[in-house]
């Protein structure tokens, strides 16, 4: 008997840390799909943004194509640039609050659109 009134007070424990001390971690996606950039043009996402979020961006331009990416902060200095770009996980915390802007840039070609396909995760 004794061991049965061991048990249940850990159960409850396990189950109760689980379920408020467990993962704490709000995620919330951006950007998740497929579009197109224009020949000589560019694609925007822009958004609010806290200081010490995470914030992942994944970028697959498809049928062995490439684009530059930049991210622009809330003070308009480009801070992150990816040149060139076919396949990029970039991973980084947000310095300070703001809106900050991540552009597809495709603005090098004069003739061939490009197809992304782009997620953009926070993770507060």
């Amino acid at each position: 008997m004794k061991k049965i009134i061991v048990l249940v007070p850990i159960f409850l424990f396990v189950s109760a840390a689980g379920c408020i001390g467990g993962f704490t971690d709000n995620t919330n996606t951006l950007v998740d799909e497929q579009f197109t950039v224009p020949a000589n043009s560019t694609k925007n996402y822009d958004a609010e943004l806290e200081a010490g979020e995470e914030v992942r961006i994944s970028i697959n331009v498809l049928k062995d194509e490439y684009l530059d990416f930049y991210i622009i902060n809330p003070d308009g200095e480009k801070i992150i640039s990816r040149s060139r770009v076919r396949e990029t996980t970039i991973t980084w915390i947000i310095p300070f609050s703001g809106t900050y802007r991540f552009t597809y840039d495709n603005s090098f070609s004069v003739i061939s659109a490009k197809i992304v396909r782009s997620t953009i995760t926070v993770t507060r």
